[in-house]
């Protein structure tokens, strides 16, 4: 019960179990990545919802469903943490790219890798070329393009706050076919919204909808069978109302 609001500390198993409202979305999410031709015109894709509505949860599942699917064999995916602070520039975000890489394939020299570009390169704008030429290398590597997976990329956005580094993120991502890029946001933020940014009306945007009534009975049923909670139906007839 302790990870009920943390699913990134859910076993796959459990997180699996207690999905409830949003597999149509991942199926969608599913199909979208596999008509992705390889080279540019790859389509990027922004998942938009108040905070608590299934966000982070829906982007585990979309990579469970790839590593575990025909996927697979063309995409890794990569999820960036949920609150990556540290992420100021392109440099930044390319080197965390990077390091969860490294992390989700347990690639040890891929690490050794990435951790030398911090001491060779002290320009932010040759370390961010340096760090998406090692992915690149990767990708030739092990025949693989990647599904990056962004929680809050408005914060990051934010956080970056330059219209340069955003126009290039967007040429990478618009031209280079490399990565595929699913992120939430709690709302429709300035610099995919305003005409006059780098990276207006770039992303295919979905509105993740409440759960319905019956959804939420359906997922708090899960949630009871998992922490083992007997006669949890007659309590939920019993407090209906609430």
């Amino acid at each position: 019960m302790e990870l009920f609001y943390n699913p990134e500390l859910m076993p796959d198993h459990e997180l699996r179990a207690t999905f409830v409202g949003r597999q149509e979305l991942v199926d969608e999410l599913v199909e979208l990545i596999g008509r992705q031709s390889d080279g540019a015109g790859v389509q990027h894709v922004v998942l938009i919802a108040p905070r608590g509505m299934g966000k982070t949860t829906v982007l585990l599942m979309l990579r469970m469903a790839i590593r575990e699917g025909p996927l697979g064999a063309q995409w890794q995916p990569v999820k960036l943490r949920e609150e990556a602070y540290g992420v100021t520039d392109l440099a930044d975000l390319w080197m965390e790219v990077l390091q969860q890489l490294a992390a989700e394939t347990a690639d040890a020299s891929l690490r050794r890798r990435a951790e030398a570009l911090r001491a060779e390169y002290t320009s932010s704008l040759d370390l961010q070329e340096a760090a998406l030429a090692l992915l690149r290398d990767w990708r030739r590597q092990h025949g693989k393009r990647f599904v990056l997976l962004v929680d809050n990329l408005d914060l990051i956005l934010d956080q970056i706050h330059d219209e340069q580094e955003n126009a290039r993120l967007r040429n990478v991502l618009m031209n280079d076919g490399t990565i595929l890029l699913i992120g939430t946001a709690t709302s429709f933020f300035k610099e995919a919204r305003a005409y006059d940014q780098p990276l207006y009306n770039f992303f295919k945007l979905y509105h993740l909808d409440r759960l319905s009534e019956e959804e939420t009975r359906d997922l708090l049923r899960r949630r009871a069978v998992q922490d083992g909670i007997a006669g949890f139906e007659q309590m939920l007839q019993a407090h209906s109302s609430r």
